[in-house]
């Protein structure tokens, strides 16, 4: 987040992106004590993002989320290795 300056909102318009194309897996979560023992969903999102020093460049962005019933907990929102 600091490295492209994100802001709360700069995440929320990211992961409104998340749709069946951006779609990678899903895997068991084995950290069961924070979320529960169930599957999570892999996404990798490309969007143009500008860098602390103001170089703009297209960053695929790795999102893993739980699908609950009453909410979705991500897990972890990066940019996604090479």
């Amino acid at each position: 987040m600091m490295y492209y300056r994100l802001t709360k909102k700069d995440i929320k318009q990211i992961l409104c992106c998340i749709s069946i194309g951006t779609y990678i897996s899903e895997e068991f979560d084995s950290d069961t004590l924070k979320y529960g023992p169930e599957t999570v969903v892999i996404f990798i999102v490309e969007r143009t993002l500008v860098n602390i020093n103001g170089e703009e460049s297209s960053v695929r962005i790795y999102i893993k989320i739980k699908n609950k019933e009453d909410k979705v907990p991500v897990i972890s929102i990066h940019e996604a290795e090479k």
